[in-house]
């Protein structure tokens, strides 16, 4: 099997605030992420996303300069997302 290296076209932190999201609901985060580009794939973490609350796999760039992430809350009762930190790299 032969490993190739991927260099990152986009590493950057953007700051956002998920809000109140509803039980059983989700809700989406628009990030500011300067050069995202609508055909790029993305990976994003957010090492303090609350507990419980579930960050999608499908990022999505829909219009230039912005990354939108669906957050999800699988949980009988709303929690609040606090302002935090994602880490946002583009392949």
């Amino acid at each position: 099997m032969i490993f190739t290296a991927i260099t990152p076209a986009i590493n950057f932190e953007a700051t956002a605030e998920p809000g109140s999201v509803p039980a059983g609901d989700s809700v989406v985060v628009t990030l500011t992420v300067p050069q995202a580009l609508p055909e790029m794939m993305f990976v994003v973490s957010a090492p303090d996303l609350e507990a419980d609350l579930v960050m999608s796999a499908n990022i999505v760039c829909s219009t230039i300069g912005e990354v939108d992430v669906l957050i999800f809350n699988p949980t009988g009762a709303p929690i609040v997302g606090a302002e935090q930190t994602f880490k946002v790299i583009a392949l």
